[in-house]
């Protein structure tokens, strides 16, 4: 059998050293005249905004943080405030009120900020008013402990009492 004439392709191609331009002379275009170019005066302005907006954020952050700590304290104050209720004046009442009021607003503004999770306002409340009953447990506990080492100081008096009268 015959084989097919071999044919080379490479004898259409002008010699490829000729049909080359030396060094790098592709399209160059500038975006500066694109109506989707930026200003260098308007780039400045967006990372500006963008910085304020960064600080403004933590500025924010910052007061929200000192109002959580402000208004735990006061009621931390209030919780440990011995007074009875029969003496406390309508002051105290009302200072009572605002704090409760003070806290309930951080809460909401909390849960209604949307860079921060859902319902962390909730959730900070909750955490402050079992921290509360925490303390309040170890106080009870305490009361009733001494309350029960009255009790047999008592007794044993009562007891050593009594014999002394016996003996007489």
């Amino acid at each position: 059998m015959n084989e097919p004439e071999r044919v080379n392709y490479n004898a259409f191609r002008d010699d490829e050293s000729d049909s080359l331009p030396e060094g790098n002379t592709g399209l160059k275009i500038s975006g500066n005249k694109s109506r989707y170019a930026k200003d260098p005066d308007e780039q400045k302005s967006t990372t500006e905004d963008f910085e304020n907006a960064v600080a403004g954020m933590k500025n924010n952050e910052m007061e929200v943080k000192n109002r959580i700590a402000d208004a735990s304290t006061k009621y931390r104050a209030l919780i440990r405030d011995r007074t009875v209720s029969e003496n406390k004046s309508p002051l105290k009442a009302s200072l009572e009120k605002e704090v409760v009021k003070e806290l309930s607003d951080l809460g909401l503004q909390l849960n209604n900020d949307q860079s921060r999770p859902e319902g962390i306002g909730s959730i900070g409340l909750c955490n402050l008013l079992m921290q509360i009953n925490f303390q309040q447990r170890d106080r009870i506990n305490n009361l009733a402990y001494e309350v029960v080492k009255l009790k047999r100081i008592i007794e044993k008096l009562a007891q050593e009492s009594s014999e002394t009268k016996s003996d007489e």
